[in-house]
C-alpha cells in the first residue's frame, strides 16, 4: 500500500479546490466534466507527483501502460459499461454537445484514489481500487465549496 504514504496536503497545498466547466466524452461510452484551466494544471502536477511517488517506492513494475504526458483530468459523470456498449447502447453527442459551458461549479479534493485499470473488476464498480489517501485538512461529507 504505497500510495498510504502519499503526502497528499503537501501536494494540495493550501487550495484544494478544482473547478468543472464542460462536457465531454472518451469513445462514446464515458461523459465527463472537463476541469477549467488552473484545476487541469494542478490535477496534472498531482498526478505526476503520485507517479513518481510510485516509482520511487515500487519501481516502474508498478507503473505500467501509461506513458508520461498521456493522463487527461476529469470528472466521470457516466460510464456505459462493456455490455450496455456492445448492445448499442453509448453517450451520443446529442446529449452533451451543446453543453461546453455548463456549469459545475467548484469541487474540494478531499482523497486520492488509485485504481488499476486493467484488473479483474468488482461487480459493483468499474475499477480495482488498490489504494487510497485522505486529506487531514477536509471535513468529510462535505466536497462542495463555495469560490
Amino acid at each position: 500500500r504505497a500510495i498510504e504514504s502519499f503526502p497528499l496536503d503537501e501536494h494540495l497545498g493550501s487550495d484544494q479546490v478544482l473547478e468543472i466547466r464542460g462536457l465531454g466524452c472518451f469513445g462514446n461510452r464515458v461523459l465527463f466534466g472537463k476541469l477549467r484551466e488552473g484545476s487541469h494544471g494542478k490535477v496534472v502536477a498531482l498526478h505526476e507527483a503520485v507517479r513518481n511517488h510510485m516509482l520511487d517506492q515500487l519501481g516502474s513494475r508498478c507503473w505500467v501502460g501509461q506513458a508520461k504526458g498521456t493522463f487527461e483530468p476529469h470528472m466521470t459523470v457516466s460510464k456505459m459499461n462493456r455490455k450496455m456498449s456492445r448492445a448499442g447502447k453509448l453517450v451520443h453527442s446529442v446529449f452533451y454537445e451543446d453543453k461546453g459551458d455548463f456549469d459545475f461549479g467548484n469541487v474540494r479534493v478531499r482523497a486520492l484514489h488509485l485504481c488499476r485499470m486493467e484488473a479483474p473488476r468488482d461487480p459493483r464498480s468499474f475499477y480495482e481500487t488498490v489504494g487510497s489517501v485522505h486529506s487531514a485538512r477536509c471535513v468529510m461529507g462535505s466536497p462542495r465549496v463555495q469560490a
